[in-house]
C-alpha cells in the first residue's frame, strides 16, 4: 500500500513541533521539494549589524519517520541565494523523479522481452 502524501506543514511540524530555529526564528515560506521532502524557508537578524540571515531547512520522510537532511539545510546571507538553493533542490529532485520513472519503465519492456 502506497504512504498517504503528507503536507509541507504537516512533515516539518512531525521533525520540529512548535520550535523556531534560533538563528533564523522569521518563518519565510515552506514548500514541498517532492512527495516526501519539505522544506522551510526562515529569516533572521545576521551577525554583522543590520545584515540578514536566511536558512533553509530540509526535512524528508523515511519509513514513515522525519528525518533532518542536514546535507540539504544551509545557510545564506541574501534571499535571493536561499531561494536559488530551493531551486537547486527541486530541480535535482525532479531531474531524480525522472530518471526513476525512466529507468522502471525500462525495467519493465526488459521483462516483456524476456
Amino acid at each position: 500500500m502506497a504512504e498517504r502524501a503528507y503536507s509541507a506543514r504537516e512533515l516539518l511540524e512531525m521533525e520540529y513541533g512548535s520550535s523556531r530555529n534560533l538563528l533564523t526564528p522569521h518563518r519565510v515560506a515552506i514548500g514541498k521539494l517532492d512527495r516526501t521532502s519539505a522544506y522551510e524557508l526562515s529569516a533572521g537578524e545576521g551577525i554583522e549589524p543590520g545584515s540578514r540571515l536566511y536558512g533553509v531547512s530540509v526535512v524528508r520522510l523515511v519509513n514513515r519517520k522525519t528525518e533532518r537532511d542536514y546535507e540539504e539545510s544551509c545557510a545564506f546571507s541574501t534571499l535571493a541565494a536561499a531561494n536559488a538553493h530551493i531551486e537547486e533542490l527541486r530541480s535535482a529532485r525532479g531531474a531524480l523523479q525522472r530518471c526513476r520513472r525512466a529507468w522502471s519503465r525500462t525495467a519493465q519492456q526488459l521483462e516483456l522481452v524476456s
